[in-house]
Order: C-alpha cells, then structure tokens, then sequence
C-alpha cells in the first residue's frame, strides 16, 4: 500500500449554532481528540502533527455537499499492525460541517481548554470543566438525529498496475429503535465479530486487532452482516 486516507466523522442531521454540531457521546471525549496531537505516517514514517490542522474540504453528494476535514488521533491500532507496510502516508481525519475547526480552534486559543483550575471569585474552576458545563445542554442530540459518514481510499500497484480502492458508509440514526447512526456503526460491527467467532467464521486466538482477522472472505461476510442491519458499504475500484 503507497497511501491511505481515512474521513470519518458523525454530524447532526440538523446543523446549527454555536458549533453546528451536536454530540453523540462523552464532549470530554471529542475535545480529548481535539486537544491531542494526531499519530499519523508520511513517507512510511510515523510522526505526529497537531489536532485540528491539515483543514481540506471533501466533497460529498447532496445533501452534505463539502464537508470539511482535519486531523485527529484515529489511527488506533493501525498505528501498530500498519507499521512497516506503507510506503507513503496514512492519516485519519475527522468530518465536520464546514467552519467548525475554527469556532473550535477559537476556544482553544482563548485558553477553555486548559485543565489547570484557576481561581475566580474563590473558587477554583477548570476552564475545561467551565466549558463541558456550558456546552453539553447546547449540543443535546435533537430529535433529528445523526449522521455517520466515512471515506477511506487507498492506493497502490497489485500486479504492476496502479490502482485506487475508494469504500464509502453513510449511515443514518433510525427513529424506530432509537439507535444513533454513531452507535449503529460502532455496536453492530463488534456483534456481527462476535457472531462470526461463535460460528467459527473466525478461528484466530488470542489478542488481534480487527484488521489482521477480518479480511478476505472474512470481510466479505463481516460485509454481508452489515448490509443485514441496513449499513450500506459501498466501494469502488479505479
């Protein structure tokens, strides 16, 4: 493999203010992300470049339009299994509504997401805790739900001749069981895994990462398994 990118990111089906996003887990977990630097490979090494930067836009079809996509620490575990087999580079980035990398970065810059406690009036108060406070009920999850969108594409040569792998996922919260997309694509791949070791699809032992059991016509039944709970996985060879 010479280069892979992966987008991904969960957005509100309906945007709007302050930050056009609305959270579908921990907000002390997404401003973790958004306050670590990001392991990703360049040129086969790794390195580590800071969250929130590498801002591009990504085109998608209506009703997204251009997203915009920038960098945080997702890799995971392909930091690991991935070591020594790109040539080029690897990078995780997250999906966002345009302009809210920068309505982040502003609070960053105003020094909200320190940890220390300062003191104001007598009290000592984290602007971190501060800021978690006053968000957390702007950014309920509406009615509306949410939307899961991923972009991986990958390029290399197989028998000498180049080619581009592109997978798209674009999932959405469903009203009938009350299910987040965030969720349905984060719960429903580890139970179709368990699943396949229950049946002995998958015989590896011991600790793995995902990537080194699931592939081949492992993946394809993984696949399978998703198209069943209504999660399309598309993809595409050029």
């Amino acid at each position: 493999m010479e280069n892979a990118i992966i987008y991904v990111g969960g957005i509100p089906k309906k945007k709007g203010p302050p930050l056009d996003y609305k959270t579908v887990y921990s907000l002390e977990s997404v401003l973790y992300y958004y306050s670590q630097s990001a392991r990703i490979f360049r040129d086969g090494k790794e390195i580590e470049v800071a969250a929130l930067s590498g801002i591009e836009e990504v085109e998608f079809d209506q009703p997204f339009g251009n997203l915009e996509a920038f960098y945080t620490d997702g890799l995971a575990s392909l930091i690991i299994t991935m070591k020594g087999k790109v040539s080029g580079n690897l990078e995780e980035k997250t999906l966002r509504y345009a302009g809210h990398a920068e309505k982040i970065l502003f609070l960053k810059q105003c020094g909200l997401f320190d940890t220390s406690p300062v003191a104001i009036h007598g009290a000592d108060v984290s602007p971190r805790d501060f800021l978690v406070h006053q968000l957390s009920p702007l950014l309920e999850l509406d009615s509306a739900g949410d939307i899961l969108v991923m972009r991986i594409v990958v390029n290399g040569s197989k028998e000498g001749k180049e080619q581009t792998h592109t997978f798209e996922v674009i999932d959405y919260f469903d009203p009938k069981t009350n299910y987040t997309a965030m969720a349905r694509t984060t719960v429903f791949p580890a139970v179709i895994a368990a699943r396949m070791i229950a049946n002995g699809d998958i015989t590896d032992r011991g600790v793995r990462f995902p990537e080194q059991v699931i592939t081949g016509e492992k993946f394809k039944t993984f696949a399978a398994g998703l198209e069943k709970q209504g999660i399309a996985l598309k993809h595409s060879v050029v």
